[in-house]
């Protein structure tokens, strides 16, 4: 990130585990990597386990991270950020973002450059339908949690998202498909207050092995130009595919 040297300028945040117990620790640099300060734990005794932490900088030097980890009996979304001057952050308290009825597994996130950022994770557990949940960071406060965005009585999982300064948002999945039919994946629009209510299918005639390894990848720009890539296998072979939206 190309932000001013007397602000953070490059974070990273770790699962460290202890025995029985695990953390989450983040670890910031105002000198582009050349010295670290921290570690800064962003979970408590009551989090565990906690597991899959993500990160993200903004363009002035503010950090977001969100993880999954254990609240009464579920499994939920954590987020912390970066507060005060960004040239000596102090890292939130950290909150629930998600639903805290049902398991939230495997958040990703995106920060803009300006601010905003978008999380995103499946809901649900393996062997049922599950759905693919968001909650979407003003560049002030986290929202409430967004009814699913991928189709009912699908197994929708390992989601990826990309958001942008004007707040659009491109979420994509993979949706499992049934006993000898291929998985797809699909591709749904934010537009800053809403998520469309159709996802476009992007894959057809091909087969998609629905793990985290194979996550689809995405990127967007200011100009709402978007690039989505996956592994396939067609025909036996791996191959990579790539679909493109040109921001209209």
């Amino acid at each position: 990130i190309d932000s001013p040297t007397t602000s953070i300028n490059a974070v990273f945040v770790v699962q460290q585990s202890l025995d029985t117990n695990n953390s989450i620790k983040a670890f910031v640099s105002s000198t582009r990597g050349v010295t670290w300060e921290g570690p800064v734990t962003l979970t408590g005794a009551s989090d565990n386990p906690v597991f899959y932490p993500k990160v993200g900088l903004d363009s002035s030097g503010y950090a977001i991270a969100v993880w999954e980890g254990f609240d009464t009996g579920t499994y939920v979304t954590y987020a912390s950020r970066t507060t005060g001057s960004a040239s000596a952050p102090a890292w939130s308290t950290k909150e629930i973002i998600s639903s805290t009825t049902i398991d939230n597994q495997d958040p990703q996130l995106s920060v803009a450059p300006l601010g905003k950022a978008m999380s995103i994770w499946w809901q649900g557990v393996p062997t049922a339908a599950g759905t693919i949940r968001t909650n979407y960071f003003n560049g002030t406060s986290w929202g409430s949690e967004q009814s699913s965005i991928s189709p009912s009585m699908k197994q929708a999982s390992f989601p990826n998202v990309a958001i942008n300064d004007n707040g659009r948002a491109f979420a994509v999945w993979i949706i499992t498909g049934n006993t000898g039919a291929p998985s797809t994946i699909q591709v749904s629009q934010f537009n800053g207050t809403s998520w469309s209510s159709h996802p476009k299918t992007l894959t057809q005639f091909t087969t998609i092995d629905a793990t985290s390894d194979n996550r689809t990848q995405i990127c967007t720009n200011i100009n709402n130009q978007t690039v989505a890539v996956w592994t396939a296998n067609v025909n036996g072979f791996a191959v990579i595919q790539a679909a493109m939206f040109n921001g209209n």
